[in-house]
Protein backbone atom coordinates (compact mmCIF):
# COMPACT_ATOMS: atom_id res chain seq x y z
CA UNK A 1 0.00 0.00 0.00
CA UNK A 2 1.54 3.26 -1.14
CA UNK A 3 0.61 6.42 0.76
CA UNK A 4 1.28 9.99 -0.25
CA UNK A 5 3.27 11.88 2.36
CA UNK A 6 1.63 14.85 4.05
CA UNK A 7 4.92 16.65 3.49
CA UNK A 8 5.80 18.26 0.19
CA UNK A 9 6.29 15.46 -2.31
CA UNK A 10 6.09 15.25 -6.08
CA UNK A 11 2.68 13.63 -6.80
CA UNK A 12 4.31 11.75 -9.68
CA UNK A 13 5.65 9.47 -6.93
CA UNK A 14 2.13 8.09 -6.69
CA UNK A 15 2.53 6.79 -10.25
CA UNK A 16 5.97 5.30 -9.64
CA UNK A 17 6.02 1.54 -9.19
CA UNK A 18 8.44 -0.50 -7.08
CA UNK A 19 10.91 -0.69 -9.95
CA UNK A 20 10.97 3.08 -10.34
CA UNK A 21 8.94 3.14 -13.54
CA UNK A 22 6.42 5.97 -13.88
CA UNK A 23 3.07 4.66 -15.12
CA UNK A 24 -0.12 6.29 -16.36
CA UNK A 25 -2.07 4.58 -13.59
CA UNK A 26 -1.11 2.61 -10.50
CA UNK A 27 -3.26 0.83 -7.92
CA UNK A 28 -2.72 2.25 -4.42
CA UNK A 29 -5.17 0.22 -2.31
CA UNK A 30 -8.73 -1.16 -2.42
CA UNK A 31 -10.71 0.64 -5.13
CA UNK A 32 -8.08 3.40 -5.10
CA UNK A 33 -5.86 4.26 -8.06
CA UNK A 34 -3.45 7.03 -8.99
CA UNK A 35 -4.00 8.23 -12.57
CA UNK A 36 -2.24 10.71 -14.80
CA UNK A 37 -4.35 13.64 -16.01
CA UNK A 38 -3.62 16.18 -18.77
CA UNK A 39 -2.95 18.81 -16.09
CA UNK A 40 -1.76 16.76 -13.13
CA UNK A 41 -2.30 13.58 -11.12
CA UNK A 42 -5.43 12.30 -9.37
CA UNK A 43 -6.19 9.78 -6.67
CA UNK A 44 -9.37 8.01 -7.73
CA UNK A 45 -11.74 6.17 -5.39
CA UNK A 46 -13.91 4.02 -7.64
CA UNK A 47 -14.50 6.54 -10.47
CA UNK A 48 -14.23 9.76 -8.45
CA UNK A 49 -11.09 11.93 -8.44
CA UNK A 50 -11.10 12.48 -4.68
CA UNK A 51 -7.72 14.26 -4.60
CA UNK A 52 -6.37 16.05 -7.68
CA UNK A 53 -2.83 17.44 -7.77
CA UNK A 54 -2.72 20.13 -10.44
CA UNK A 55 0.44 21.13 -12.22
CA UNK A 56 0.04 24.70 -10.93
CA UNK A 57 0.55 23.45 -7.36
CA UNK A 58 -3.08 23.61 -6.21
CA UNK A 59 -5.01 20.61 -4.90
CA UNK A 60 -8.71 19.88 -5.42
CA UNK A 61 -10.80 17.64 -3.12
CA UNK A 62 -14.04 15.87 -4.06
CA UNK A 63 -16.34 13.40 -2.34
CA UNK A 64 -18.30 12.73 -5.51
CA UNK A 65 -21.46 13.15 -3.45
CA UNK A 66 -20.59 10.14 -1.27
CA UNK A 67 -19.33 11.49 2.04
CA UNK A 68 -18.56 8.07 3.52
CA UNK A 69 -15.97 6.77 5.94
CA UNK A 70 -13.89 5.36 3.07
CA UNK A 71 -14.05 8.62 1.12
CA UNK A 72 -12.95 10.63 4.15
CA UNK A 73 -10.14 8.16 4.79
CA UNK A 74 -8.77 8.61 1.26
CA UNK A 75 -9.11 12.39 1.44
CA UNK A 76 -7.32 12.54 4.77
CA UNK A 77 -4.65 10.12 3.67
CA UNK A 78 -3.71 11.68 0.34
CA UNK A 79 -4.50 15.40 0.69
CA UNK A 80 -1.16 17.15 1.33
CA UNK A 81 -1.02 19.95 3.87
CA UNK A 82 -4.55 19.18 5.09
CA UNK A 83 -6.49 16.90 7.40
CA UNK A 84 -10.06 15.73 6.81
CA UNK A 85 -12.47 14.68 9.55
CA UNK A 86 -16.11 14.70 10.58
CA UNK A 87 -17.70 16.68 13.42
CA UNK A 88 -21.34 17.48 14.20
CA UNK A 89 -22.45 15.80 10.99
CA UNK A 90 -20.24 17.99 8.78
CA UNK A 91 -16.97 16.97 7.10
CA UNK A 92 -14.23 19.54 7.66
CA UNK A 93 -10.95 20.25 5.91
CA UNK A 94 -8.25 21.77 8.11
CA UNK A 95 -5.33 23.62 6.51
CA UNK A 96 -2.81 26.15 7.81
CA UNK A 97 -5.40 28.83 7.05
CA UNK A 98 -8.12 27.35 9.28
CA UNK A 99 -11.00 24.89 9.21
CA UNK A 100 -13.48 24.79 6.32
CA UNK A 101 -16.48 22.60 5.42
CA UNK A 102 -15.80 20.17 2.59
CA UNK A 103 -17.55 20.90 -0.70
CA UNK A 104 -16.96 19.19 -4.01
CA UNK A 105 -14.31 21.15 -5.86
CA UNK A 106 -12.66 22.32 -2.63
CA UNK A 107 -9.44 23.94 -3.86
CA UNK A 108 -6.43 25.03 -1.80
CA UNK A 109 -2.68 25.60 -1.87
CA UNK A 110 -0.88 22.97 0.24
CA UNK A 111 2.14 25.17 0.96
CA UNK A 112 0.19 28.01 2.55
CA UNK A 113 -3.17 26.40 3.29
CA UNK A 114 -4.90 29.20 1.35
CA UNK A 115 -8.38 28.12 0.25
CA UNK A 116 -9.43 29.22 -3.25
CA UNK A 117 -13.03 27.99 -3.15
CA UNK A 118 -15.78 30.62 -3.24
CA UNK A 119 -16.57 31.57 0.40
CA UNK A 120 -20.28 31.69 -0.45
CA UNK A 121 -20.14 28.05 -1.50
CA UNK A 122 -18.50 27.12 1.79
CA UNK A 123 -21.07 29.11 3.77
CA UNK A 124 -23.90 27.24 2.03
CA UNK A 125 -22.73 24.01 3.67
CA UNK A 126 -23.32 25.41 7.12
CA UNK A 127 -26.83 26.48 6.15
CA UNK A 128 -27.49 22.82 5.31
CA UNK A 129 -27.20 22.00 8.99
CA UNK A 130 -30.96 22.27 9.49
CA UNK A 131 -31.48 19.82 6.63
CA UNK A 132 -29.02 17.42 8.24
CA UNK A 133 -30.78 17.69 11.60
CA UNK A 134 -34.13 16.99 9.96
CA UNK A 135 -32.72 13.96 8.14
CA UNK A 136 -31.34 12.67 11.42
CA UNK A 137 -34.69 13.22 13.11
CA UNK A 138 -36.42 11.23 10.35
CA UNK A 139 -33.82 8.45 10.67
CA UNK A 140 -34.41 8.33 14.43
CA UNK A 141 -38.16 8.13 13.87
CA UNK A 142 -37.58 5.29 11.39
CA UNK A 143 -35.70 3.35 14.06
CA UNK A 144 -38.05 3.98 16.97
CA UNK A 145 -41.30 3.49 15.04
CA UNK A 146 -40.48 -0.19 14.53
CA UNK A 147 -43.38 -2.30 15.78
CA UNK A 148 -42.84 -5.42 17.95
CA UNK A 149 -43.89 -7.55 14.97
CA UNK A 150 -41.36 -5.86 12.71
CA UNK A 151 -38.66 -6.23 15.36
CA UNK A 152 -39.46 -9.95 15.74
CA UNK A 153 -39.21 -10.47 11.98
CA UNK A 154 -35.97 -8.49 11.79
CA UNK A 155 -34.52 -10.42 14.72
CA UNK A 156 -35.47 -13.76 13.16
CA UNK A 157 -33.74 -12.87 9.90
CA UNK A 158 -30.64 -11.64 11.72
CA UNK A 159 -30.59 -14.82 13.81
CA UNK A 160 -30.47 -17.12 10.79
CA UNK A 161 -28.55 -14.65 8.60
CA UNK A 162 -31.35 -14.92 6.07
CA UNK A 163 -30.55 -11.99 3.81
CA UNK A 164 -31.80 -13.63 0.62
CA UNK A 165 -34.67 -11.19 0.26
CA UNK A 166 -32.62 -8.18 1.32
CA UNK A 167 -31.98 -5.11 -0.75
CA UNK A 168 -29.43 -6.10 -3.38
CA UNK A 169 -27.75 -2.69 -3.10
CA UNK A 170 -27.13 -3.19 0.64
CA UNK A 171 -24.90 -6.18 -0.02
CA UNK A 172 -21.15 -5.97 0.38
CA UNK A 173 -18.90 -6.46 -2.62
CA UNK A 174 -15.80 -8.64 -2.57
CA UNK A 175 -13.79 -5.54 -1.67
CA UNK A 176 -15.91 -4.92 1.42
CA UNK A 177 -17.83 -1.91 0.10
CA UNK A 178 -21.62 -1.62 0.00
CA UNK A 179 -22.75 -2.18 -3.59
CA UNK A 180 -25.18 0.75 -3.61
CA UNK A 181 -22.42 3.15 -2.60
CA UNK A 182 -19.93 1.61 -5.01
CA UNK A 183 -22.23 2.18 -8.00
CA UNK A 184 -23.77 5.40 -6.68
CA UNK A 185 -27.33 4.07 -6.62
CA UNK A 186 -29.74 5.53 -4.01
CA UNK A 187 -31.57 3.08 -1.79
CA UNK A 188 -31.19 4.04 1.89
CA UNK A 189 -33.67 6.94 1.64
CA UNK A 190 -36.25 4.60 0.12
CA UNK A 191 -35.82 2.10 2.96
CA UNK A 192 -36.50 4.89 5.45
CA UNK A 193 -39.47 6.22 3.47
CA UNK A 194 -41.00 2.77 3.07
CA UNK A 195 -40.18 1.69 6.65
CA UNK A 196 -38.35 -1.30 5.25
CA UNK A 197 -36.18 -2.71 8.03
CA UNK A 198 -33.44 -4.35 6.00
CA UNK A 199 -31.24 -6.64 8.16
CA UNK A 200 -28.14 -5.72 6.18
CA UNK A 201 -28.82 -2.03 6.81
CA UNK A 202 -28.34 -2.67 10.54
CA UNK A 203 -25.35 -4.96 10.03
CA UNK A 204 -23.64 -2.52 7.65
CA UNK A 205 -24.12 0.39 10.04
CA UNK A 206 -22.40 -1.53 12.84
CA UNK A 207 -19.83 -3.26 10.65
CA UNK A 208 -18.16 0.00 9.66
CA UNK A 209 -17.40 0.64 13.33
CA UNK A 210 -17.27 -2.77 14.98
CA UNK A 211 -16.12 -5.09 12.20
CA UNK A 212 -16.88 -8.81 12.50
CA UNK A 213 -18.87 -8.35 15.73
CA UNK A 214 -21.55 -6.42 13.85
CA UNK A 215 -23.94 -9.34 13.26
CA UNK A 216 -24.00 -10.41 16.91
CA UNK A 217 -24.34 -6.83 18.13
CA UNK A 218 -27.17 -6.11 15.69
CA UNK A 219 -29.05 -9.20 16.86
CA UNK A 220 -28.78 -8.21 20.53
CA UNK A 221 -29.82 -4.67 19.69
CA UNK A 222 -32.93 -5.82 17.81
CA UNK A 223 -33.86 -8.13 20.67
CA UNK A 224 -33.87 -5.05 22.93
CA UNK A 225 -36.02 -3.16 20.44
CA UNK A 226 -38.44 -6.11 20.36
CA UNK A 227 -38.85 -5.77 24.12
CA UNK A 228 -39.44 -2.05 23.81
CA UNK A 229 -35.94 -1.17 25.08
CA UNK A 230 -34.21 1.56 23.03
CA UNK A 231 -30.88 -0.24 23.30
CA UNK A 232 -27.44 1.23 23.98
CA UNK A 233 -27.19 4.87 23.01
CA UNK A 234 -23.89 4.33 21.23
CA UNK A 235 -25.48 1.82 18.85
CA UNK A 236 -28.30 4.23 18.11
CA UNK A 237 -25.79 6.97 17.35
CA UNK A 238 -23.81 4.65 15.08
CA UNK A 239 -26.99 3.80 13.18
CA UNK A 240 -28.05 7.44 12.80
CA UNK A 241 -24.50 8.43 11.81
CA UNK A 242 -24.68 5.77 9.11
CA UNK A 243 -28.13 6.65 7.76
CA UNK A 244 -28.04 10.46 7.84
CA UNK A 245 -25.14 11.23 5.45
CA UNK A 246 -26.35 8.57 3.02
CA UNK A 247 -29.84 10.04 2.96
CA UNK A 248 -28.38 13.47 2.24
CA UNK A 249 -25.98 12.14 -0.41
CA UNK A 250 -28.93 10.52 -2.16
CA UNK A 251 -30.71 13.87 -2.39
CA UNK A 252 -33.11 13.23 0.47
CA UNK A 253 -35.99 13.70 0.61
CA UNK A 254 -36.38 11.85 -2.66
CA UNK A 255 -39.88 10.99 -1.48
CA UNK A 256 -42.03 12.28 1.36
CA UNK A 257 -40.85 10.47 4.47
Amino acid sequence: MKHFSKLETDPVELLTDKRGKVRDSLRLENNTTAVRLPDGVAVQLHETDVVTFRDDGTVVLNSGGWDTKTTRDRLHRYAPGASVGRRDGVTWVTTNAGQFPLVDGFEYRPKTGEVLTDPAQLASVITQDDRRKEARRVARRFLHSMTPEEARDLGRRLEVSDFAGDCFLCRRTTDGDVLGEAVGSPHVSFHVAERYYVPLLFVNALRDKYGDRAGTMALGWVRDLREGIPGPGDLTRVFLDYLTPRMLAEGWPVVDV
